[in-house]
């Protein structure tokens, strides 16, 4: 549904005009202000944005000095293009100089910007006719590209000549699909067309940026018709996912290819960055450890191999740490056998390092299992009744690391172990009990398991008790 602009005011700024109309009002006593791109664009969709741009004829110098006197800080975000970022009523707002710009040199950023005479002679910069649209409460809606009616027909339209639009600015390749992904709207024929045409610029770009715009795109609610559309843009950022096309599953298990598998499984999981990453590198080894024997595939060590892919992956595109950490977990595991009792589910919470990852693991083989053929997908069921058995676990305060046994490291070291890591490998070796049921997680018994292992003798032992037990105390 595409609301008519009378309607937008009050979805624009999540539903509050109020600091938004304060900003246009001071700056309308000495130029001319709209508000702008996706805030419009949301607006018009019936969606509430929390994103504010505007775009005024006012230079920052003006537009900082007219907030300022009005009690608004006014912060320089973008001073070299014209922009400044103020905050009205805690509310921050993006405001930008009317520009056009120059060359763009490097593949991101204009080199220069001039002044535009006009908010028309502005929007014509803009990346797609959705984005380059202007609204003011009182002047209305200008959509000088056809905005409006290509939200109509969902519809992703570079404004002007696509070409010169993707070799302005290579993000906007992956900014198109983004917005496929997230607004379920088709890539108009001739903007699909450049933007695999000019695919290699991806290259020119910096990997956090590559990453920030991938994983909102995989994190759409419409990014299967994505995955499926446009593999070959996608290999250029992770080259093994060409190899994934065609790469036929010839087994009763599977009824599509390993890249139409990969795209079922990552529309199938929870729309969460790190399940996401994950389920589209879960089974990308599986081209390289491809082997046929009598007709039919088999894939054996392809989790390694995506481990190995899924590592370089996170490491290029500078993904955090822990992100990258339980992405590679994810990837390694996610095709193993957890039985369905309490022993194999604390061995694997332990594998995968947190009761919260192995609950996205169980969703990752959910989503994996909806993905195979209709008539194999029971370890979807068995990986849910694991999820339920861990609620349970965690309800009754069972232990599934180190930190939860009933004693700690002085405990140990009131032993007689002295080395910190002497002090980690027993109380590991509790664990380990504990895990697999032998041990009960009881002080008592763990003392007297952790006095054998350091070899005390009983008297020793209990001398050691009485030291621990004092040490406890306040």
């Amino acid at each position: 549904m595409i609301l008519c602009p009378e309607d937008m005011a009050s979805l624009i700024s999540a539903g509050n005009l109020s600091p938004a109309q304060k900003v246009i009002d001071a700056l309308e006593s000495r130029g001319e202000v709209w508000i702008v791109g996706g805030a419009v664009r949301d607006a018009l969709l019936g969606i509430s944005s929390e994103d504010l741009d505007m775009a005024c004829s006012l230079s920052p110098a003006e537009t900082t000095g007219i907030l300022e006197s009005i009690g608004c800080k006014v912060v320089p975000t973008g001073i070299a293009h014209g922009t400044v970022t103020a905050i009205c009523d805690g509310l921050p707002i993006e405001i930008t100089a009317y520009r056009t710009d120059g060359a763009y040199s490097d593949g991101r950023h204009p080199d220069a910007v001039s002044p535009a005479r006009s908010i028309e002679e502005d929007l014509a910069r803009r990346d797609f006719t959705v984005n380059a649209m202007a609204w003011h409460p009182t002047r209305g809606l200008i959509d000088p590209f056809g905005g409006c009616e290509d939200l109509k027909a969902g519809i992703i339209r570079c404004v002007g000549v696509p070409e010169q639009r993707f070799t302005e600015d290579a993000l906007r390749i992956l900014r198109a699909l983004r917005f496929s992904s997230q607004l379920g709207f088709a890539i108009e024929d001739e903007t699909a067309k450049a933007l695999r045409a000019l695919k290699s610029r991806l290259d020119l770009l910096a990997r956090e940026r590559v990453a920030h715009e991938m994983e909102r795109m995989l994190t759409g609610e419409y990014v299967l018709s994505v995955l499926l559309g446009y593999p070959d843009v996608l290999a250029q950022i992770i080259p093994e996912i060409e190899a994934c096309v065609g790469c036929p599953q010839m087994t009763p298990y599977h009824c599509y290819d390993v890249w139409e598998h990969i795209a079922r499984t990552v529309n199938a999981t929870p729309p969460t960055p790190t399940l996401r990453w994950a389920a589209l590198l879960h089974d990308i080894g599986k081209p390289p450890a491809h082997v046929t024997t009598n007709g039919r595939s088999h894939f054996r060590g392809h989790a390694k191999l995506g481990l190995e892919i899924a590592r370089r992956v996170t490491e290029e595109l500078h993904m955090p740490r822990a992100q990258a950490d339980a992405i590679c977990r994810l990837v390694l595991h996610h095709d193993d056998d957890v039985l369905l009792e309490e022993k194999s589910i604390r061995r694997f919470v332990s594998k995968m390092g947190s009761p919260e990852l192995f609950f996205d693991l169980c969703d990752l083989k959910i989503a994996d299992s909806d993905a195979h053929a209709p008539d194999h997908r029971l370890r979807g069921a068995q990986a849910q009744v694991l999820k339920d058995m861990l609620a349970e676990m965690l309800a009754a305060g069972e232990p599934f690391a180190v930190r939860d046994l009933a004693i700690d490291g002085r405990d140990i070291m009131a032993l007689g172990v002295e080395e910190g890591p002497d002090v980690g490998r027993v109380l590991h070796k509790l664990f380990d009990g504990v895990a697999d049921g032998t041990l009960p997680n009881d002080r008592q018994a763990l003392l007297e398991r952790a006095s054998d292992l350091v070899g005390h003798s009983p008297a020793a032992r209990n001398a050691h008790t009485s030291s621990a037990d004092a040490s406890r105390e306040p």
